[in-house]
């Protein structure tokens, strides 16, 4: 079946599936971070909301959301001015969510592979930051990104790790 991925609208009905995978798969505040609820009211506003579809049928998620804000887990946890130029424009990319069934084949690759060409094509953005888990290392690899940072605590949980994933658009795609 084909892969089409598409922004959601604000009051999109998929909203209801994805946020029961995110309860299910990560939890509601996997990360631990300090004042989320408030911070995800306005990260929800302010975001790109992607959906993957097979067919007709919902099966992954992705959000992108704008640094520069104070509202991104990346940069609660890292000094991005240690990384990128003064006035460079990125977007975080956060929960990621793919439908178990639909795990380990291309799927996430390619819909991440399009997500990206979106942001790059649509927005004004420079480039992609992500704090990931060591195992989705691997992925961000396959769709061009580089580890930028290893090894970085989570706040609320300091035996969890990050790795800082970057991909600047004038680099890639």
């Amino acid at each position: 079946m084909t892969l089409a991925v598409r922004v959601l609208g604000a009051n999109a009905s998929e909203y209801a599936s994805i946020r029961q995978w995110r309860e299910r798969y990560i939890g509601d505040n996997p990360a631990k971070e300090r004042d989320y609820e408030r911070r995800e009211i306005y990260r929800n506003g302010v975001s790109f909301q992607f959906a993957f579809y097979r067919g007709d049928e919902l099966v992954g998620s992705v959000r992108f959301t704008p640094v520069g804000h104070g509202l991104t887990l990346t940069e609660e946890l890292v000094d991005l001015r240690r990384w990128f130029p003064p006035r460079c424009r990125l977007m975080e990319v956060g929960r990621l969510l793919l439908r178990e069934d639909q795990r380990g084949g291309r799927l996430v690759t390619d819909a991440l592979r399009d997500c990206f060409g979106w942001i790059r094509e649509n927005t004004a953005q420079d480039g992609l930051v992500a704090l990931c888990r060591p195992v989705f290392v691997p992925l961000y690899r396959r769709v061009g990104a580089r580890v930028v940072e290893n090894d970085i605590p989570a706040p609320g949980d300091p035996a969890k790790r990050y790795s800082l994933i970057s991909m600047l658009f004038k680099e890639t795609l």
